[in-house]
Order: C-alpha cells, then structure tokens, then sequence
C-alpha cells in the first residue's frame, strides 16, 4: 500500500468514526426529554401566574409583558430544542410530540396574553388563562416514555 493510499485509507477512517461519533451524540435519552418538559411546564406556570396577577392588579402592565414575552421566547427555544432531539424508541418520539406541541401552544398563549395585556384586556387575558389550564393539565398528565 502507497504511502497515498495508506493517508486516503487513514482519512476515510477518522470521517467513519467523526460520522459515527455524531449520529451517536444525538440520540436523545429520556432524561433530556423530561428536562425540556419541566422547561415547558415551567414557563407556562409563569405565564399563568402573571395572567393571573395582572388580572387582579398585583403587577404592573409593563412587568406582565414583558414576562410574558420572555416566556414566548423560552418557549420556542425549547421547540427548537425538543425539534432537534432524535429519540431513540418509539415511545420516545410520541413524548416529544406532545412535548413539542405543548411548547408551541404555551408560546402561542404567551403571544395572545401578551398583546391582551398591552390593549388592556382583562377579559381575553381569561380566555388565554382557561385555554393555558388546559394545557397544563395535559402536560401534567403526559407520562414519561
């Protein structure tokens, strides 16, 4: 074997093992996918309790936007985040459906709070809340793979 051969052979080796190092470290364990559950349950308490507390005049309108604006933010972070995760099983994949739906429909919640609570608006802050109850619940319910 040249001494050409012998450095293609060596190169094709080290991308095998780089290729197969990286398929390996994106396998997601169930512990990630738990992790990015609390996250998403998480803010959606937050943003239940500052609807909640913004309904009863216990925080300013500035603060319960911006808080609910920063939990929309997180919010799709972590469906980013749980989008990129690769289960391993099929149960696994089921978990972070619902997962992920769960973080997008908390950010879709955040973003109609938000825009409530700037206009002012005790009433569609409720809707929001009702529709945010709900979803907890079923987050809350959601066992792990």
């Amino acid at each position: 074997m040249s001494e050409i051969q012998k450095g293609i052979f060596l190169k094709n080796g080290l991308l095998l093992l780089t290729l197969f190092t990286v398929a390996c470290s994106s396998k997601v364990s169930t512990k990630e996918l738990k992790e990015e559950s609390q996250k998403v349950s998480s803010w959606a308490a937050t943003e239940q309790m500052i609807g909640n507390a913004w309904i009863r005049d216990a925080v300013p309108t500035t603060y319960a936007k911006q808080t609910l604006i920063k939990a929309e933010s997180e919010l799709q972070k972590s469906a980013e985040q749980i989008e990129k995760m690769q289960p391993e099983t099929a149960a696994q994949e089921q978990y972070k459906s619902k997962i992920l739906e769960h973080s997008k429909v908390g950010k879709i919640i955040s973003e109609k709070m938000s825009r409530a609570v700037g206009e002012k608006k005790k009433s569609a802050v409720k809707v929001q809340l009702a529709k945010l109850e709900s979803d907890r619940a079923e987050l809350q319910k959601l066992s792990q793979p």
